[in-house]
């Protein structure tokens, strides 16, 4: 423990009650010291005024002599007074008796009042040491809703609040535990959903292929043609499946370098041209030139991402903008189109995976911009859309 404070309270109150006894030892042995005295000096005051009146021709300074003299004194034992065993004045010795008595009953107060201070401590100790171990038997049973409030702050307090936070991290593990298992429940589901489609005019066409005898070689073409484009369709998906559950298991090894950010734009261009193309929409490219931290194959994938789906959702004949800016924030890359806006409810969940908007190409399967998010908060980005009247912004910043 870094921090036994309550350890340490007791350990105080046990010094201080110590001292504390001592002092009132102190105190009454120098109370019985003086009332011994006092006797003492009553009784050589009598001896001295009973000489003074039957021998009058002794003076003061033979008495004085006699006082302090080390030597000559008269024995006693006659008399059964044994000098070096009890005192010769009975008063004094009832008075030794008695500071012999209170400091017995002191020292008995003192050992007591410790062992209390160390039984409650042990007491109090054990109590908390038992509550900690039946909160510990409930989290390992799966019970996290626990009171973890103590007033104190010992060195088991202390020990609680860690379990505390232990507690809170297997909830949050557990919780997402749960909703990584529901996940992946819809995640199968809408797998299986998007699979099934393809495969099934696969089926189809292949079926037409060997149930017709006499086929015309136009029709058989179109069939195969219709394979080979569910086909993609289930490549593409699969890549994308793949790609995305590496970013999941954080396997992905990001090669981050200083790159232009409008060559990565130029090359996503050259990647789209022929969709391009075949829909005649014209480029704005501000031509800005900026460098950015990221890895140069996967912002491409994403940059790409982006401009294809601002194709398949502009007018044909229509015009893309694509503006780059910089501050000391970050760089902010935009691409404007026209078309169809997406609706509120559909922005909230653009970025959500197998998420199909309203305005949904057919052929989309609802994982392209998932992808894209993930590809460009791995390169230390955000990525924000804003559709209204009839326009369409998906704006990254790329943070410095």
């Amino acid at each position: 423990m870094k921090n036994k404070i309550y350890l340490k309270r007791t350990i105080i109150i046990s010094i201080i009650s110590l001292i504390l006894f001592i002092l009132l030892e102190i105190f009454i042995n120098n109370y019985f010291y003086q009332k011994y005295t006092k006797k003492y000096n009553e009784k050589i005051s009598q001896i001295v005024y009973i000489l003074k009146e039957k021998y009058t021709d002794i003076t003061d300074e033979e008495i004085a002599t006699i006082l302090n003299s080390e030597n000559n004194y008269y024995d006693l034992s006659k008399y059964g007074i044994e000098v070096e065993k009890e005192s010769i004045i009975y008063e004094n010795d009832k008075l030794i008796n008695k500071m012999v008595i209170y400091n017995i009953i002191i020292t008995g107060l003192l050992f007591a009042t410790i062992s209390i201070i160390y039984i409650f401590y042990s007491k109090n100790k054990d109590k908390k040491i038992n509550d900690i171990y039946l909160m510990i038997d409930k989290i390992s049973k799966g019970n996290y809703e626990l009171d973890f409030k103590s007033k104190s702050e010992d060195e088991l307090s202390i020990l609680r609040d860690n379990l505390y936070k232990i507690t809170l991290r297997l909830k949050e593990e557990s919780n997402n535990s749960l909703k990584d298992k529901k996940d992946l429940k819809e995640n199968l589901e809408n797998i299986s959903h998007q699979l099934k489609t393809p495969l099934t005019a696969i089926s189809i066409s292949i079926d037409n292929i060997l149930n017709s005898n006499n086929i015309k070689e136009e029709k058989r073409k179109e069939f195969l043609i219709d394979i080979k484009k569910e086909t993609n369709n289930i490549n593409f998906l699969v890549k994308s499946l793949l790609e995305l559950s590496r970013f999941d298991a954080n396997v992905i090894k990001f090669d981050r370098k200083e790159n232009d950010i409008l060559k990565i734009v130029k090359e996503s261009l050259n990647r789209v041209e022929l969709l391009r193309d075949l829909k005649n929409i014209s480029i704005e490219l501000n031509n800005n030139s900026n460098i950015i931290l990221c890895d140069y194959n996967w912002e491409v994938e994403a940059i790409s991402n982006i401009i294809k789906n601002a194709i398949e959702h502009s007018q044909n004949d229509s015009k893309i903008i694509i503006e780059i800016n910089c501050n000391n924030i970050y760089t902010s890359l935009k691409i404007i189109n026209n078309g169809n806006t997406i609706d509120s409810v559909d922005l909230k969940n653009i970025f959500k995976r197998f998420y199909k908007g309203k305005n949904s190409t057919k052929d989309s399967i609802g994982i392209g911009l998932s992808l894209v998010k993930s590809i460009v908060e791995k390169d230390n980005g955000k990525i924000f859309v804003d559709s209204s009247n009839e326009k369409t912004i998906f704006e990254i910043k790329y943070y410095k």
